[in-house]
């Protein structure tokens, strides 16, 4: 958690919601999404999950590109 040390295994901290919204990532950022309408017409929940996980996807490829 940003360089942050937990004392319990990072597993407890995934929720059904995580595993839903981690499931949600790939449809959302191949132009599906979950409601009708346009992305103005989602939750704002939903919005603010996808874009932590692309953050976090985003900081990965970065890693993994100046790794090469």
């Amino acid at each position: 958690m940003d360089g942050e040390w937990i004392k319990q295994c990072p597993l407890t901290f995934i929720t059904s919601e995580t595993v839903l919204m981690s499931n949600m990532y790939p449809h959302y950022k191949n132009g599906f999404l979950p409601g009708p309408g346009g992305i103005l017409d989602q939750t704002p929940q939903f919005l603010r999950a996808m874009e932590i996980i692309d953050d976090e996807v985003g900081k990965h490829q970065e890693k993994k590109n100046k790794d090469k």
